[in-house]
């Protein structure tokens, strides 16, 4: 879980460090575009943000899941079955 959160943090920082993203230049962008990726800047910062709680959340239902487990054990037996005289 937390190598999972530590990869989703380095890839929202990398999209919102880097402004390649848009293949146009800013200004070319239509009224529209532009709106739609200041929205998506704001989620992926919004989200960046939020993990840290998002993680223990999921940590604390994975101990709540997972408590309490106890070990079942069942008898077994095996017999093997040799006719007389094969080998």
């Amino acid at each position: 879980m937390d190598a999972i959160t530590e990869h989703m943090r380095r890839t929202l920082t990398d999209a919102l460090a880097d402004r390649a993203l848009v293949q146009l230049r800013f200004d070319d962008l239509d009224q529209p575009e532009r709106n739609q990726l200041e929205v998506d800047r704001a989620a992926w910062r919004a989200r960046l943000n939020g993990l840290d709680v998002e993680r223990d959340h999921e940590r604390v239902i994975v101990e709540r899941r997972y408590q309490g487990v106890r070990e079942l054990t069942f008898p077994v037996a095996v017999l093997l079955v040799v006719r007389q005289g094969s080998r």
